[in-house]
């Protein structure tokens, strides 16, 4: 299994990666070059990384859906 310092390091190749592939097609579409590493970021990014938003955005408490006094 992979450590999360591993995973993260790879999921941000990919972006980098994705970033320059969209970059490219938006110059052959005439387009800035920003327009579609912005594209690949958002899109890529949030398939990515979207696994470790939701398992550390809450305390374990409030996760739950108990209340502490």
């Amino acid at each position: 299994m992979q450590s999360v310092l591993e995973q993260t390091f790879l999921a941000l190749a990919a972006i980098l990666v994705g970033a320059r592939l969209f970059g490219a097609f938006a110059v052959r579409l005439r387009q800035p070059r920003v327009g579609g590493e912005m594209l690949a970021g958002l899109l890529v990014g949030a398939a990515l990384l979207s696994p470790w938003r939701h398992v550390n955005s809450m305390p374990d408490d409030t996760r739950s859906g108990s209340s502490s006094p």
